[in-house]
């Protein structure tokens, strides 16, 4: 975790790690657990300030979540410990079953009441360093640690830009609660495993983007040489991948994450200018474009037959339009569209259905078994996502319909016009009268 993140969000990286003693009011205490740290420090507290706690018998000290109860009262405190005697006999307790991240927060603010400086109050610790942890260096295993409490609850402000991607990562195993010193190894048999299969040749944290990861597990359960790995590997690497594909995901930026939602949930402004101000609100509002002639497929409607007379104009997604005349070419761009930022659906339903029982999405060098293949994209050197196009308007429809629904997208996002074909409609009446016997007699 960085330092930008909230403190309560920083401190839990301490829960890895191990007390071994601090030094406060002149004195240094052994410490083996965080728990006893706590409650020693809170002794010598009480014993310079015992009014402070004495004052707040039955109650929270001020500003704290520290709760002082007499041996009457302690019916809630799971783990309750003594911490001065009360003047008529008796003692007076604290919670003490606390996490590390609870006993440094709970020591910042109880230091505060009493006007110590949290400068004063020095801890030493081992385990791994928030700020200097490495995946690939072994050096993490033993650090002894020395921080002030000062340092430890108020960082200096880093920039996350300021820290490796391997930092970054350590940093955020530790707030999940995972030893570094666990992953380590299971790390380093996949980013191995993955080369050795020529998956890809990249190091695994210059790879970014969730799709990516996504990709190279699916690549990898799917490739001949996958069944020579014991169940025992295999889930270490999919387990390692799944991690890293979960820490990739909390790295997206605010202001990536705020788009995909507006893509994913909220109709197009109207109000948007220049190139983009041709999009409407909602479809269902206005079905018709400027153009009087060109209507907008709404994909709330469950038959789409009426379609198949229509031709279609143009499709659009996210602000971004491209003019298309056949309705297998304006399916395949709409894949396109929909694959750039949800990939792993459609690698997740590689040689299955979309609709129907044939298999539609295929990867591989060629489109084996598809009709009017289109190309979505290209995976790797030799491997492409092609798409079954060979589809009437209807059942085009109908399954990018199931497409936007798979990928949780909302339905305003994707705009699709279509126009009436009149002469087309003409001449299949014609047609049809000319070869109707009774109406042809009358």
């Amino acid at each position: 975790m960085v330092a930008e993140a909230s403190n309560s969000l920083e401190l839990s990286v301490y829960n890895s790690t191990k007390p071994t003693s601090f030094e406060f009011l002149d004195k240094k205490i052994s410490a083996s657990t965080w728990r006893t740290l706590y409650v020693d420090a809170l002794k010598l507290l009480a014993e310079k300030y015992p009014d402070v706690f004495k004052s707040h018998e039955g109650k929270s000290i001020v500003d704290t979540s520290i709760k002082v109860r007499s041996d009457k009262d302690i019916s809630d405190f799971s783990r309750p410990f003594g911490i001065i005697k009360k003047s008529v006999g008796g003692w007076l307790f604290v919670e003490s079953d606390l996490t590390a991240q609870q006993v440094l927060m709970n020591l910042k603010s109880l230091l505060a009441v009493c006007n110590e400086a949290p400068d004063s109050f020095l801890i030493i610790f081992s385990g791994y360093s928030p700020q200097n942890a490495v995946l690939n260096s072994g050096n993490y295993f033993h650090q002894t640690i020395q921080k002030s409490l000062s340092e430890i609850v108020q960082p200096s402000l880093k920039k996350e830009t300021d820290f490796t991607e391997e930092e970054q990562y350590v940093q955020w195993l530790m707030g999940k609660g995972v030893k570094p010193s666990e992953m380590q190894a299971e790390f380093s048999m996949t980013e191995k495993v993955i080369n050795r299969l020529r998956i890809s040749s990249r190091n695994l944290f210059s790879i970014t983007n969730p799709s990516e990861i996504d990709h190279i597990s699916f690549s990898l359960t799917h490739s001949s040489q996958w069944r020579l790995y014991s169940p025992r590997q295999q889930n270490q690497i999919l387990h390692t991948l799944g991690l890293y594909h979960e820490f990739r995901n909390s790295r997206i930026s605010t202001k990536e994450n705020n788009e995909i939602v507006h893509r994913a949930t909220s109709p197009t402004e109207s109000n948007i200018p220049s190139k983009k101000s041709h999009v409407q609100n909602d479809p269902r509002e206005s079905t018709v474009n400027v153009d009087t002639n060109v209507a907008i497929i709404d994909f709330g409607d469950r038959d789409f037959t009426r379609y198949n007379f229509l031709k279609p104009t143009f499709v659009e997604y996210d602000g971004e339009r491209k003019e298309k005349k056949l309705w297998q070419p304006l399916y395949l761009e709409a894949c396109k569209y929909l694959a750039k930022d949800h990939l792993n659906i459609f690698l997740n339903h590689s040689h299955l259905p979309i609709l129907g029982s044939n298999p539609e999405i295929v990867i591989g060098s060629k489109p084996l078994g598809l009709r009017m293949a289109g190309t979505v994209t290209q995976l790797s050197e030799c491997n492409f996502l092609y798409i079954e196009t060979g589809y009437v308007a209807s059942d085009i429809l109908l399954r990018i319909k199931r497409l936007l629904d798979l990928c949780n997208v909302n339905y305003n996002c994707l705009k699709i016009g279509c126009r009436e074909q009149k002469k087309a409609e003409s001449f299949s009446q014609q047609k049809a009268i000319k070869n109707d016997p009774l109406l042809t007699y009358l």
